[in-house]
């Protein structure tokens, strides 16, 4: 006798606390959260635990669109965001970074349109192109200190905001970034 399916559609959060980079590794991570694809609730929270993981591959979570949070910050050696990574995931409200994490891709969290709030890792030095294209409910970001360069069109698309902040260092703002502020 098999046990019944799992019913995937009533999950509120999934906790991962396993060994996620043995997955990035081989490039099951995308396949692994293919799943979250296919939930019917409204809004799934995402717990990532894993001492070893220190990259999210391209397109990782992209298009995962029943994403409401997702927290990273059991993942203390994460250091890289390949592009695209959280792309079109349009529900996302917050997501959780690790403090090490020094390189955002391009395009990572474009078309976030649900995102409302951020706060970038004090080792980024580089805001990537298109970073937070079309993230149009995007209200507040704290950029670190530490960035020197604000990519093409990072913030275009990014109606919400009413002001920011720009630290001192920053002395490459790449064309369009702030199209449609």
């Amino acid at each position: 006798m098999s046990a019944p399916p799992l019913d995937i559609a009533s999950l509120k959060e999934i906790t991962i606390d396993v060994n996620v980079a043995n997955l990035m590794s081989t490039g099951g991570l995308r396949s692994r959260f293919q799943i979250t694809k296919t939930f019917s609730a409204s809004s799934v929270n995402l717990v990532i635990k894993d001492a070893k993981l220190d990259t999210i591959p391209v397109r990782a979570l992209e298009e995962c669109h029943s994403l409401a949070r997702i927290d990273f910050s059991g993942c203390p050696k994460l250091k890289t965001i390949q592009k695209e990574a959280f792309s079109e995931c349009t529900k996302v409200v917050q997501i959780i970074l690790p403090p090490k994490v020094a390189s955002i891709g391009e395009h990572a969290f474009s078309n976030c349109e649900s995102l409302t709030s951020l706060t970038l890792p004090s080792k980024l030095q580089t805001i990537s192109d298109g970073l937070f294209t079309n993230c149009e409910s995007l209200l507040s970001i704290t950029i670190p200190d530490t960035v020197t360069r604000i990519g093409m069109g990072a913030f275009a698309g990014c109606e919400a905001f009413s002001s920011l902040v720009l630290p001192p260092r920053v002395a490459s703002v790449g064309d369009l970034a702030f199209q449609g502020f």
